[in-house]
């Protein structure tokens, strides 16, 4: 039995009905490590390579058929859009190479969907891992996420109730594969020179089509492990920051040109008025872009530089010593913080991800 089917088989039928799409860049190691979590285990995988050498077949060798691999030398947008046709399960999620999903989490967004026929996006809590000093250390990521939902019955209120308490709940989430394929046609119609904008463009539309939950369980495994991967799409440099680009007056058409495409899409999918669309789709840019963010964002950003730098000081100066501090748990901690929302299909998860994860980083090469 592969690691993917020790994973978990109480949850196959409902994984069946997902596909994850994965794209990767130069990490061969992560993106043949996620291949080999998923290899078996129910979902359909389809793995977005666009690194400058593929994979060769000894390194697939062994992987079950659920999985495919793509190979695309080509930006993160245009990766995203060659995905589309290969999804053709009821539900489907995106998620990065060095990251897991839960089967009981997915299990537990399915279940939800099912009984939810006005919902669009699920997922749950989330949980970021580091390897360090022999161990896996665990602590909650996103507390935005807690508790958190997105259940008007109208549209725009949709968008802008999530926007203006903005955090990034179905882009990482199990989504309706109708509604999903809308949203990523959406963002990689064109690409724009502003950080993450296509994530926000994502996020506004899928509230534009539908509710969203963020249940209390566990979900979201996220890694700590790596610097992000930008590659050279211009929407993933974080210097190219949205405000700037939504305040600025040389960028007026360019606003005008995304406004504009976003609402004949939105049109073409639910109906209405573009005029009133296209205003609506504003007033969330605008919920957004004004929404209250404590600390502010300029020492937002210093503060975070300072923690990181900090970090990596006292991995290197006091590297046989150096623990996490307070908010890190090893994992028998981390399933007492959350309980009980931790269901013990979660629980053997979680230590089986935790085998995988101490083989990878300490019992040999992956």
């Amino acid at each position: 039995m592969n690691q993917g089917q020790a994973l978990s088989t109480s949850f196959g039928a409902s994984l069946q009905r997902l596909t994850l799409i994965i794209p990767s860049f130069e990490r061969r190691r992560y993106m043949l490590r996620a291949m080999r979590y998923w290899s078996g285990l129910g979902p359909q995988v389809h793995v977005m390579d666009g690194s400058k050498v593929p994979l060769s077949e000894v390194e697939l060798a062994g992987i079950q058929g659920n999985v495919h691999y793509h190979h695309h030398a080509l930006g993160f947008h245009d990766r995203l859009k060659c995905s589309i046709p290969h999804i053709q399960t009821e539900f489907c999620a995106l998620i990065s190479d060095d990251e897991f999903y839960l089967p009981s989490g997915v299990f537990a967004a399915i279940s939800y969907l099912d009984a939810s026929p006005g919902a669009v996006a699920c997922c749950g809590r989330v949980v970021r891992f580091w390897n360090f000093a022999d161990e896996i250390f665990w602590r909650e990521d996103y507390k935005g996420f807690i508790g958190y939902s997105v259940q008007s019955t109208d549209a725009e209120r949709r968008m802008i109730d999530h926007m203006e308490r903005y955090t990034p709940s179905t882009i990482y989430g199990v989504a309706r594969t109708d509604a999903w394929k809308n949203a990523i046609s959406l963002l990689t119609h064109k690409e724009y020179a502003a950080f993450a904008l296509g994530e926000l463009q994502f996020e506004i539309a899928m509230a534009f089509q539908g509710t969203s939950r963020v249940l209390e369980e566990p979900f979201w495994l996220r890694s700590a492990e790596n610097d992000g991967v930008r590659g050279t799409d211009i929407s993933l440099m974080p210097e190219r920051r949205f405000e700037t680009w939504w305040d600025s007056a040389d960028k007026v058409s360019e606003r005008q040109e995304m406004l504009t495409s976003m609402a004949e899409h939105f049109v073409a999918w639910k109906g209405g008025d573009k005029a009133n669309t296209e205003q609506a789709i504003k007033r969330a840019f605008n919920a957004y872009r004004h929404r209250p963010v404590s600390p502010p964002a300029k020492a937002f950003i210093l503060l975070r530089v300072f923690r990181a730098l900090k970090w990596r000081a006292s991995r290197v100066l006091f590297s046989r010593t150096y623990k996490p501090g307070g908010v890190w748990y090893r994992l028998d901690a981390l399933m007492g913080y959350f309980e009980p929302a931790m269901p013990e299909s979660a629980k053997k998860s979680l230590r089986e991800v935790r085998t995988l994860l101490m083989h990878f980083h300490y019992g040999g090469s992956a």
